[in-house]
């Protein structure tokens, strides 16, 4: 019998044929949403999270055979609908409708690191857009049953998200949460967790290491369980406040995200907070970071050949397979 947890297609950089697109360096030959569900249920996991330009089908009836093939193969879907602006969101909803998610995942910028300076200024008003184009679509959602999750894309903190759920008003929109991308706006992973919980609908079962710098730290991906997230913790949490919610294995980026939390002008578009809140960020820092010093670059940023690249991502999905699994048994 699978294990409750998917794997999200964003945990794959080389073999999904995002890095190096349109390069010399492009996989000939990427997963697309079929070669995706493989690898899911040849692991022994119970669901897969995709974009839509995964699916070599996009037609009302192509949406519905992938729905039957999911259904026969006993997978769980997530469907990602790319930005919470994107005017197409009610399309996505129905999409999602037809290949059995439950669930919607978007985003609200592409803001990484926490680093909301090309919004300086504007970042409430995004948010408020947000709410306008949520409101726009809950319609759809409530009468197809699907939920709009919104993602702490390394952008938005826990209030946000809160805020955006209360401003909605619907049990149709609530919140995709990235458990390591609380680090990147400075909070703590399980406060972040216990703010959003009465929220939550997806979750992004994402691991990192921390390494210190001058201005503040890196976060650099690893296996589920290999790095500074406290899982038992979390699981605990999430099977006691929304056990209905999805969990899917979602590798970070191939690219570290230097959180600069330690220069004043990082704070200049958050507002007031509390010191406090930083207490479990640089708790988990201190205890379990690297040493300054080591080697945090990945393959690819090593120059490392493609076949290096792709044996460290099967490498990292295995190893966070195989923690789920142990802890799963326990």
């Amino acid at each position: 019998m699978p294990i409750p947890y998917g794997i999200a297609a964003y945990s794959f950089g080389y073999l999904t044929g995002w890095m190096g697109k349109g390069t010399p360096h492009e996989n000939p030959r990427p997963l697309d949403v079929h070669g995706l569900m493989d690898l899911a249920e040849g692991s022994g996991l119970g669901g897969v999270e995709f974009p839509p330009h995964m699916v070599p089908d996009k037609s009302d009836a192509g949406f519905d055979a992938l729905g039957a093939e999911l259904r026969s193969r006993g997978l769980t879907p997530v469907f990602d609908g790319s930005n919470v602006l994107d005017p197409a969101l009610p399309e996505w909803v129905e999409a999602a409708h037809r290949v059995g998610s439950p669930t919607v995942r978007v985003v609200l910028s592409g803001i990484l690191c926490g680093d909301r300076s090309p919004m300086a200024g504007k970042w409430q008003e995004h948010l408020e857009n947000a709410v306008w184009a949520l409101r726009a679509a809950e319609p759809t959602a409530r009468k197809l049953g699907i939920s709009i999750a919104v993602e702490n894309h390394q952008d938005a903190d826990s209030r946000d998200l809160v805020w955006i759920c209360e401003q909605v008003g619907s049990p149709h929109v609530g919140v995709n949460l990235d458990a390591g991308n609380a680090l990147s706006v400075g909070e703590d992973p399980i406060e972040f967790a216990q703010r959003i919980a009465p929220y939550l609908k997806n979750v992004h079962l994402k691991d990192y290491l921390m390494f210190p710098t001058e201005s503040g730290y890196r976060l650099v991906r690893c296996a589920v369980g290999d790095g500074v997230l406290d899982w038992r913790a979390l699981f605990a949490l999430f099977d006691r406040e929304a056990p209905e919610a999805t969990r899917n294995i979602e590798l970070g980026a191939m690219k570290d995200r230097h959180i600069r939390l330690l220069e004043p002008s990082w704070w200049e578009h958050f507002p007031p907070r509390d010191a406090r809140t930083l207490l479990g960020p640089m708790r988990l820092l201190m205890t379990q970071g690297q040493p300054a010093d080591a080697e945090y670059r990945v393959p690819y940023d090593r120059g490392e050949s493609l076949a290096v690249q792709e044996a460290y991502e099967r490498d990292q999905f295995e190893r966070s397979v195989r923690y789920l699994k142990s802890v799963t048994e326990s």
